[in-house]
């Protein structure tokens, strides 16, 4: 049933690639440009309103630092199409989902790739697991935190903290605090003395594996790490965030249409 179920899956990326039916009424051409300007900025305007972050489209470079960024408003089709993905992702709908993709994305280093290794890498091949993937909150959370062009503006990479993280900084011995006013305490406990506040900063990752704790509902382990100022002390897990988690390069093909083309972590 799963190889059934995969098959009706693939297929379905076969039927979105030729595009909607134009049987019925006007096709996209027929519709004068003024109207399609004035459909796209409608659309536009509805993603743009519907942004789930307030970051600056601009980014800012501060040595030691990974600020927010999201330059996606910056490209309407961009915009558009993450708008549209996103909602899919929010309903959990893999049929709508696979068209988003690109055929051949990248889901790993090892050679790994493609919609078939895609679908049985996050377990979207049964019906009944579709709901429970860890695919949809992980990606919420990436379509959520930003970004940048590269590439002349036809690549995309997110979240913000991949994207801007600094060239000079070493990403397997490195972390972000990617929040403003983070405490850094002097053990893994919440009641602990605070040895410090930390904003955006790009500190050294000394141990990731501290005890967990549940904090209004969310449980994160505590993260032992040193500033550049040489400080040591504990983070919440929440706050923390490495450049070699998993993120997203999104690729605008030679028609203009944009697909998720790599979906990895590591390095």
């Amino acid at each position: 049933m799963k190889n059934q179920h995969l098959f009706f899956l693939i297929l379905s990326i076969s039927l979105f690639a030729c595009g909607p039916r134009q049987d019925k009424g006007k096709s996209v051409a027929q519709i004068d440009p003024a109207t399609q300007r004035a459909i796209t900025d409608s659309i536009y305007q509805h993603y743009l309103e519907k942004q789930v972050n307030d970051f600056p489209t601009k980014a800012v470079y501060e040595r030691y630092k990974v600020y927010p960024v999201d330059a996606a408003a910056l490209d309407t089709s961009f915009l558009i199409y993450r708008g549209q993905l996103l909602d899919i992702v929010q309903q959990k709908d893999v049929i709508q989902l696979l068209p988003m993709i690109d055929p051949n994305i990248k889901v790993d280093f090892g050679g790994g790739g493609g919609i078939a290794d895609f679908v049985k890498m996050w377990k979207l091949e049964d019906k009944d697991q579709t709901s429970d993937s860890a695919l949809w909150p992980l990606l919420e959370n990436i379509l959520s935190n930003g970004g940048l062009f590269s590439n002349g503006g036809r690549t995309f990479s997110a979240p913000y903290t991949y994207a801007n993280f600094p060239n000079n900084e070493d990403a397997f011995s490195s972390v972000v605090v990617s929040g403003g006013g983070v405490r850094m305490r002097a053990t893994s406990s919440l009641g602990s003395k605070i040895m410090t506040n930390l904003s955006h900063d790009v500190v050294e990752l000394l141990d990731q594996d501290g005890p967990d704790q549940t904090i209004q509902g969310e449980t994160y382990p505590w993260i032992y790490v040193k500033t550049k100022k040489g400080e040591d002390g504990f983070v919440w897990g929440k706050f923390i965030t490495s450049p070699l988690d998993f993120r997203a390069l999104f690729d605008k093909s030679t028609t203009g249409n944009w697909k998720l083309s790599a979906l990895v972590a590591g390095d």
